[in-house]
């Protein structure tokens, strides 16, 4: 039951950030500068289902958040997705980097989109 209302939680706030997306984002990684010292760096790969568009913010070499923005992905049908695209942005910002992060086991897929596109945002 509570992984249920996780999942519908995560998916809540998935769809509430796709809805307030921008969904014109080209796959060609561009910068924004959003303070003097922050940026926020956009990349896209491509995942199962479809292209997994993520936004890494930076203060000089240390990456502050990690968020996927916009996805295909089926975290319906597969629970290990939903995971996947909850716990690797935080994964990333403890590594401050893509080394050494580890995917989900039963979403490789998923998993290796959101380090490609971290990867292409650097």
């Amino acid at each position: 039951m509570k992984k249920l209302a996780l999942l519908l939680a995560l998916m809540f706030s998935l769809g509430t950030m796709v809805a307030c997306g921008d969904k014109t984002t080209p796959e060609t990684t561009t910068t924004e500068e959003t303070t003097a010292e922050e940026v926020t760096l956009k990349g896209s790969a491509e995942g199962f289902g479809g292209p997994v568009e993520v936004e890494v913010v930076k203060s000089g070499d240390t990456i502050t958040a990690v968020n996927v923005v916009n996805h295909s992905e089926s975290t319906d049908d597969i629970a290990e997705v939903a995971e996947a695209l909850e716990t690797l942005p935080a994964a990333i910002v403890e590594a401050n980097g893509t080394d050494g992060v580890e995917g989900v086991s039963g979403a490789t897929y998923t998993s290796n989109a959101i380090i490609d596109a971290v990867n292409a945002a650097e």
